[in-house]
Formats: C-alpha cells, sequence, structure tokens
C-alpha cells in the first residue's frame, strides 16, 4: 500500500490541529475557563430553560451564578432536563422565591 503525499499531508494536519487544541486548553487561564461556563450556563438558560422560567427568575439565577461560580458549573454538568429544573426550583436557588411566588390564603394549600 503506497501512502500519496497528499494523505500524509491531510493526516499531519490533523494532528497538528489537535495538538494547537490540546496545547490551547493547557495554556488558557482559570478566568477563562470560568468565562467560558458563564458564557455556556448563559446560553442554556436564555434557550432551553426560558421556557419554564420568568424573566425575574432568570436575572435572579444570573445573579447567583455571578456570586457563585459553583452553582454555576453545577448547572452545566446536570445533563438531565427534569433534574436540572428540579434543581434550579430547589432551596440553593428559587426555593425561597418561588414561595413568594405563590398566592396566599386557602386556595394555595
Amino acid at each position: 500500500m503506497k501512502i500519496t503525499s497528499a494523505v500524509a499531508i491531510s493526516s499531519m494536519q490533523g494532528s497538528i490541529n489537535r495538538l494547537t487544541n490540546v496545547f490551547k486548553k493547557m495554556m488558557m487561564t482559570p478566568l477563562d475557563t470560568v468565562a467560558m461556563k458563564q458564557d455556556e450556563a448563559l446560553q442554556v438558560l436564555q434557550t432551553r430553560d426560558a421556557d419554564s422560567l420568568n424573566c425575574m427568575q432568570i436575572r435572579k439565577i444570573i445573579d447567583i451564578f455571578t456570586v457563585n461560580p459553583a452553582s454555576m458549573t453545577t448547572y452545566i454538568a446536570l445533563g438531565n432536563d427534569e433534574i436540572q429544573q428540579d434543581w434550579l426550583h430547589g432551596l440553593q436557588m428559587l426555593g425561597d422565591w418561588d414561595d413568594e411566588l405563590r398566592p396566599v390564603g386557602p386556595s394555595s394549600t
């Protein structure tokens, strides 16, 4: 089997591209990583979860992500939509907020 120079060059280019990507990831500062996670979290929040949250809730979640990057990382890591929604409405995120939005009186029980 004879390898042509075009195939060899193409294969080498793929390897060079992969090495470049690995090098870029290794050279990223932690701030770059946080910024990338913020971008991803905000994108998901505004697309996938936008239908189940009102604007005030989204703003509260953004404020929480700004103060507590660990909550943002957790949000991104939750791959199951149902679990993610449950987590968003849990005590750490919107639990108190959801209680404030529930109507008060006999019909709320």
